[in-house]
């Protein structure tokens, strides 16, 4: 396996562990959205900027619409009074800067 097979692997399963421990369930459609988003926020952070452009990126992934894909995410995280975007922000700085285990400060 490859360094960049290796780095892509360790960041999924850094992905996967940090929503797993905010409590959003695999079977939620928020939970593979939030996943799509914070991967390609993770590869460039500029993306965060302008978050309908990373929507419609995973929108044509899944082929939903990107209204479907807010409305998923809000349902996921509706606990956490967050916004989708600064949900996902905060996902990407602890991820990259962070521990990876901001998440339990988020309360």
């Amino acid at each position: 396996m490859s360094n960049i097979n290796k780095i892509q692997q360790n960041r999924e399963t850094d992905i996967n562990r940090y929503l797993e421990g905010k409590g959003i369930k695999h079977a939620l459609s928020g939970y593979r959205f939030l996943f799509e988003l914070i991967q390609l926020g993770m590869e460039d952070r500029t993306r965060l900027i302008k978050m309908t452009d990373m929507y419609n990126m995973v929108s044509e992934m899944y082929e939903v619409e990107p209204n479907s894909i807010e409305r998923a995410i809000r349902y996921s995280i509706k606990e956490y009074g967050l916004t989708s975007k600064e949900f996902i922000t905060k996902a990407v700085d602890d991820l990259l800067y962070g521990d990876g285990m901001g998440f339990m400060q988020l309360e």
